[in-house]
């Protein structure tokens, strides 16, 4: 149900994307190396921050606990998962 130009949610999100764009300045395989620094710069310093309390070194792929601890942030920023499937008490069954 999104236009050809956006992306979900979730795959704009996602861990392993945002770790491509801090370790080698890519972004679902497109060289985003000359993209503005003000767009760059939120995604390299979350990750950079996520990496600091975790045994992944830079060059590393991330680690589950990164994951984990990206997935609860999530969580807490956008509310809980739900499935296409789940009704909401409001959502007419």
């Amino acid at each position: 149900m999104l236009r050809e130009s956006q992306i979900d949610v979730a795959m704009a999100t996602a861990l392993g994307q945002l770790d491509q764009v801090y370790r080698f300045a890519l972004y679902y395989g497109y060289d985003v190396s000359y993209a503005p620094e003000t767009l760059r710069q939120p995604i390299t310093a979350y990750v950079a921050a996520l990496r600091q309390g975790s045994s992944s070194l830079p060059g590393e792929p991330p680690s589950r606990h990164l994951f984990k601890v990206h997935r609860s942030i999530e969580d807490l920023v956008m509310g809980p998962r739900r499935s296409p499937h789940t009704l909401s008490d409001g959502d007419p069954a």
